[in-house]
């Protein structure tokens, strides 16, 4: 192989090994399906049926697509972070949370892996083992029997400082901190409730209005910053996901032009390619046929396939005799009767049992081809 091209080669395979590394990172566990838990997605994991039901039975849902920085500014009383990216959270997004609360607004952090705001407001993640039936408790379990979820995440939280709102044996689902002037956080072990595909299953929906109805916010926003959907200044940014997407397809095609443009290797001469006719593949039928003694067969279809053909000019059909056939073709004058005969004397040498060589059955059905083709012309 040429040096030149093995160096580009192996070029393109890092480049290709690096988009994958830096794909690998920028979505991680939970960015590990196409479907993302956005309010933009109607995937499995998206939450755009929860924004619209919000929206329909009377909420005034929106999105909030800025930085936390901006949250201060914000007028609506209720947040909502559902199933946040570790990746996108920040070690000051905790503080810009309390400062919210402490306004007297509510915020809700649904969330199934440990990332720095649970860890700046002590509360960790973990996952019991083998989870059958559960029995709930607190002010969040009114009418909730059963819960369909895919992670079955539970809490440790401090509680001295926050209220247990719904458990089971297996530990804390939600739990709530107060601030000033009736501010709240409220942290829920179980996002996979709210996405689309969740919502409508079992007791989930009757849990999510118990989750609202505690909130008492008719004003909610959606966090999507930390789902890497940001807006600065007006302008809207691509997440590192996306550009993830974009280096990924702008390697592909610089691979395919690359392929297209350049041969691998020293050029070798181009044979022409040898076509098949259909006389080589009726050579080898006739070839099995006639070592398996049965050129008999052969013949008495390669008879009725030209009688298919010839049909209507001749007035006959597959199951004509051939003598009827022999008269019709005379009377008609499309063919010389003695190539006619000829071509059935051939026929009949196969049917009284004498075995053709393989030359004879390509010849029949040669012959069989230039009589309906003369005919039909």
């Amino acid at each position: 192989m040429n040096r030149k091209y093995l160096f580009g080669g192996i070029i393109v395979l890092l480049l290709i090994i690096a988009v994958v590394i830096m794909q690998a990172a920028v979505f991680g566990r939970s960015q590990g399906a196409i479907s993302k838990p956005t309010t933009y997605d109607t995937g499995v994991k998206g939450h755009k049926a929860f924004y619209l039901l919000l929206s329909k039975i009377g909420y005034k849902a929106e999105r909030f697509a800025n930085p936390l920085e901006n949250l201060a500014k914000s007028e609506f009383r209720g947040f909502l972070i559902l199933n946040p990216y570790s990746t996108f959270v920040k070690d000051d997004d905790s503080t810009k949370l309390v400062d919210y609360a402490n306004k007297g607004n509510k915020i809700l952090i649904a969330a199934d892996e440990n990332n720095k705001i649970l860890e700046n407001l002590n509360v960790k993640v973990f996952y019991p083992q083998d989870i059958k039936n559960s029995v709930f408790k607190g002010s969040l379990s009114g009418g909730v029997k059963k819960v369909d979820t895919g992670i079955k995440a539970r809490l440790t939280v401090d509680k001295r400082y926050y209220k247990t709102l719904l458990e089971d044996e297996y530990g804390v689902i939600a739990a709530s901190i107060s601030y000033d002037n009736g501010g709240e956080i409220v942290v829920f072990s179980l996002p996979d409730v709210f996405a689309n595909a969740k919502i409508n299953k079992d007791d989930n929906i009757i849990l999510i209005n118990n989750l609202m109805g505690h909130l008492g916010c008719e004003d909610v926003a959606f966090d999507e910053s930390l789902h890497g959907i940001i807006n600065y200044g007006g302008k809207m940014e691509l997440s590192p996901v996306v550009w993830a997407v974009i280096a990924q397809v702008c390697l592909m095609i610089v691979v395919f032009y690359i392929a297209a443009m350049k041969r691998f290797g020293k050029p070798r001469r181009y044979e022409a390619e040898v076509l098949r006719t259909s006389t080589e593949y009726v050579r080898s039928l006739s070839g099995l046929f006639q070592r398996a003694g049965a050129s008999g067969f052969v013949v008495e279809n390669c008879l009725r396939g030209l009688k298919r053909k010839i049909a209507g000019p001749c007035r006959i059909t597959p199951e004509t005799p051939d003598k009827k056939m022999l008269e019709n073709i005379r009377y008609s004058n499309l063919i010389d009767e003695g190539i006619m005969t000829s071509y059935l004397e051939k026929i009949h040498k196969a049917r009284v049992g004498k075995d053709l060589t393989e030359v004879e059955l390509v010849r029949i059905y040669g012959e069989s081809d230039r009589i309906s083709n003369s005919i039909l012309s």
